[in-house]
């Protein structure tokens, strides 16, 4: 049986997998990107304006937030 990785709505046979996607949504809820329609332009966020600050910002968000820092943020059954 493989492990599971769960992460942005999804499941993920790597956790880095599964902990990029769920800094992605994290992200993706401050996100005011809009497609436009027949009157109004398409119109990209700052989030996503640069690909460069966009792949920083998700890397943060995943060494800060996602995972965790050190052994003992881990549960006790997972350190053994």
């Amino acid at each position: 049986m493989a492990v599971v990785w769960h992460g942005g709505g999804r499941r993920w046979f790597t956790r880095r997998a599964a902990e990029n996607a769920e800094a992605r949504r994290l992200i993706n809820k401050r996100c005011e990107c809009d497609n436009g329609d027949a009157f109004t332009p398409p119109y990209t966020c700052g989030l996503h304006k640069d690909a460069v600050k966009n792949a920083r910002r998700t890397r943060l968000m995943v060494a800060m937030f996602v995972r965790p820092t050190t052994r003992a943020a881990l549960p006790q059954e997972e350190q053994e």
